[in-house]
């Protein structure tokens, strides 16, 4: 048994072999590049989800670290962020801003029975913490916290 080639015949793929395994790759690549918008919108979102609880922290130290307001603030005030949560200077490299508003806690009309309900008085307020990116654009996505603040 002899091994090896008859004159004029060579092993190798035939070209319509070649062609059908580029088809097949080129199929699998164009899949993977359609996936990559929706991969990338996924990624984005992720990435902003996980750097929340630290820029929510942040503000709330924040505003422990100031005298407690006996009055409700009028105005809301707003606070930066960069990319990675680490508070900046409203500019660049600011990506998300932070409004941040006070309201006093609502208190119950009656409750059941005619017991008179607790009045939490100015020792209380309710926090809101807006975000909003990316900062200075018109529109952008936001995401809504809140938190109480109480005077010790």
């Amino acid at each position: 048994m002899k091994r090896g080639c008859r004159r004029g015949h060579h092993r190798g793929f035939s070209l319509v072999e070649v062609a059908l395994a580029l088809a097949v790759a080129g199929l699998a690549v164009m899949s993977v590049v359609g996936l990559m918008p929706m991969l990338l919108e996924s990624e984005r979102k992720n990435t902003a989800t996980s750097v929340f609880p630290a820029m929510c922290s942040q503000v709330v130290g924040k505003l422990r670290m100031e005298p407690y307001p006996l009055l409700v603030p009028a105005s809301a005030r707003f606070m930066y962020f960069t990319d990675q949560g680490v508070p900046t200077t409203a500019g660049k490299s600011a990506v998300y801003v932070c409004e941040v508003t006070h309201r006093t806690l609502p208190t119950e009309m009656t409750r059941p029975g005619g017991a008179s309900p607790p009045e939490p008085g100015p020792h209380c307020h309710i926090v809101q913490m807006k975000f909003r990116w990316p900062a200075g654009a018109p529109g952008g996505e936001i995401r809504v916290f809140h938190t109480t603040l109480a005077h010790d």
